[in-house]
């Protein structure tokens, strides 16, 4: 999948280069300097998104015990002004599975069970965590980590 995402990367590119340079100066060396500036670029974004996507399981973990399952992790930015934290998952396994694993006390890390599936609700302390799962191709796993008041 990453090697699919890189040669699309390298094919925008080339294409940026080859559709907006004059048809006459194709290895003129500033288009090769630009187009070689515009592939690190998108590397570099690249790279860190790849990052960001398999450090999502470290940083829920933080809060509570990732499902365990064979889990494929989405990565969701913090949206601006939006004070929730949000992590998303996809796995085979079926809900009831899901549902099964945060059951278990010791799966929940100290989070007292509020409400049950598909929207469970837990809290701890002026925290709340809600894990949505919704049964898709695939299972997705939902996290929304907010603060509430007192």
């Amino acid at each position: 999948m990453i090697y699919l995402l890189f040669i699309l990367i390298c094919l925008i590119c080339l294409t940026l280069y080859l559709g907006f340079s004059k048809r006459t100066d194709y290895y003129s060396a500033a288009r090769i300097q630009v187009a070689g500036f515009i592939f690190l670029l998108l590397t570099f974004v690249l790279a860190f998104g790849i990052y960001k996507e398999n450090n999502v399981k470290n940083e829920i973990a933080e809060h509570i015990m990732p499902y365990v399952g064979d889990m494929s992790a989405i990565y969701t930015p913090k949206a601006p002004g939006n004070k929730s934290q949000i992590w998303q998952f996809q796995t085979s396994d079926s809900p009831k599975q899901v549902e099964q694993f945060y059951s278990n006390d010791e799966n929940r890390k100290g989070w007292n069970l509020i409400s049950h599936f598909p929207s469970m609700t837990l809290r701890k302390e002026n925290k709340e965590m809600v894990i949505s799962v919704i049964l898709m191709k695939k299972t997705s796993v939902t996290y929304e980590l907010r603060e509430i008041a007192n």
